[in-house]
């Protein structure tokens, strides 16, 4: 501040009361001009001040236009990691809504799965529960063909020793007309049922008495050939019925073996369309039923031959017996002449 001229310093030591009034009073130009100069200090000293203001205010507003600088550089920086972030952040938006999308399918299949195995697990169950029914019936159907092939092997041996029984009996009756005859001493077949009179021989069958005047054993003249007939024994007849009977309950037996094997045949032909028709068994199963399909077979070959030998006269039928009676009445008819040997 500037020094004050002795008049200034005189009002203000004169304790200025009325300064304003003095100020308003232009009366007194010392007064006037130190008014002045006053002022013009005081402008002064406010320019300064404001010189002062504004140097402060230009390094304020330089330092102001650095941080601000610096802010926006920060600005940018942070502009650029939020766009970076922001990137990131709707990256993480979109691999998140990619895995919950995936979670979900995953989810969702497991749980088709999961119906499908406890719709399989039922299936199973129904399936089990059906086998079980199947290998009962099964069960039983193979009890039932084990009592089969029980009854089949035990008719087949009391069919055996009934032949063996009949074929014995049969054996033990003589061949009546076998006994009559021997070898014919011309065509040396047996069947010489020819007596040559009068020397006794029987040595001739009737198919050669045409070709010998001579007795062929002793070459003596012939004077006629006689055909021979062996006499039967007194119980031949009962014999006879005995067999016709037996004969007869053989027949029948026959007859009800022939329907057992044929039943048998089709209850295996039944039983292999069922096995078929339902599932697969064990091979044991498969063997079972082809052996009582063999024993089915097995009886009609058995049945078969004693067809054939009662065909070919070998076993006796009811036919043949009615021969042997008559047989034996034409016998009891005949006269018995006296042989000579």
């Amino acid at each position: 501040m500037g020094g004050h001229c002795s008049q200034c310093a005189d009002v203000d030591a004169g304790h200025a009361e009325v300064v304003g009034e003095d100020l308003a009073c232009s009366g007194c130009p010392a007064v006037a001009a130190c008014d002045l100069c006053f002022s013009s200090q005081k402008l002064k000293e406010e320019q300064g001040r404001l010189r002062m203001l504004l140097h402060q205010s230009s390094a304020e507003l330089q330092a102001v236009q650095a941080e601000l600088e610096a802010s926006q550089a920060a600005a940018s920086g942070t502009a650029q990691e939020l766009l970076s972030v922001r990137t990131q952040l709707n990256q993480s938006l979109e691999l998140r809504e990619q895995l919950r999308a995936e979670v979900q399918e995953e989810q969702a299949q497991q749980a088709r799965q999961a119906r499908q195995a406890q719709q399989a697990a039922s299936r199973a169950q129904v399936e089990r529960e059906q086998l079980q029914v199947e290998i009962l019936e099964l069960s039983e159907r193979l009890e039932a063909a084990r009592e089969l092939e029980k009854l089949e092997a035990e008719e087949k041996e009391k069919h055996l020793a009934e032949t063996r029984e009949c074929q014995a009996s049969h054996l033990s009756y003589p061949d009546w007309t076998a006994l009559s005859r021997s070898v014919c001493a011309v065509c040396w077949e047996p069947s010489a049922d020819r007596v040559a009179v009068p020397c006794g021989h029987q040595c001739v069958c009737e198919g050669c008495l045409a070709k010998v005047s001579a007795c062929p054993v002793c070459r003596q003249p012939v004077e006629c050939f006689l055909k021979v007939f062996v006499a039967c024994p007194a119980h031949f007849e009962e014999e006879c019925m005995e067999l016709r009977k037996s004969l007869a309950m053989q027949e029948a037996r026959t007859q009800e073996l022939q329907t057992r094997a044929e039943a048998s045949e089709a209850r295996g032909k039944s039983a292999k369309l069922w096995m078929n028709a339902t599932t697969v068994l064990k091979p044991q199963d498969f063997q079972r039923l082809a052996k009582a399909t063999r024993r089915g077979r097995e009886l009609d070959k058995l049945l078969l031959p004693q067809t054939s030998r009662a065909r070919n006269g070998e076993i006796l039928t009811d036919q043949t017996m009615v021969d042997l009676v008559d047989f034996q009445r034409h016998l009891a008819s005949l006269p018995r002449p006296s042989l000579r040997r």
